[in-house]
């Protein structure tokens, strides 16, 4: 291979594809007609050996769309908005990289540094808290906070005799 190409290996079949390498992308701008011209090559190769794979990406580029739309728009009707929120967590869930750091290793660094007891726990806790609250696992999850709004809107239940 030169050092103008670069190849790029489909991690479900292991096709292997030689492209021109591409500039360094600047953020915010357009990509350009190379990158736009590999992304097609690929997509082809998807559609016709992975229908299952495309399908997959189809649906979830109308998350991706309805994100990009509701996120000009602010609304009273908490549902809506939640179904506002659960497509901007999908997109976060599946671009964001994760901190893969466990409970575990984080108790062990705080002992380290000489914390025990409640202080070592409470400090444990927080710094999990703000992990969980990145990555929006747990309690920050969007599934979580389904819960609590349908927990809401369901209001009082009232027990009759």
């Amino acid at each position: 291979m030169s050092e103008t190409k670069a190849v790029t290996e489909c991690t479900l079949c292991a096709q292997k594809f030689s492209a021109d390498r591409v500039e360094i992308p600047v953020i915010g701008e357009a990509p350009s007609s190379t990158i736009i011209r590999i992304v097609h090559g690929l997509k082809k190769h998807l559609e016709s050996k992975h229908g299952r794979e495309i399908n997959v990406i189809k649906e979830l580029s109308q998350n991706f769309y309805g994100y990009l739309v509701t996120s000009h728009f602010q609304t009273e009707d908490v549902h809506l908005g939640l179904a506002f929120d659960i497509a901007r967590a999908g997109l976060h869930k599946m671009t964001r990289r994760p901190i893969q750091v466990p409970d575990g290793a984080i108790r062990e660094q705080l002992a380290k540094m000489g914390l025990s007891g409640d202080t070592l726990q409470n400090v444990a806790q927080y710094i999990i808290n703000v992990r969980d609250a990145y990555d929006e696992e747990g309690i920050f999850s969007a599934e979580a906070h389904r819960e609590s709004v349908i927990q809401q809107s369901q209001g009082p239940v009232l027990v009759t005799p």
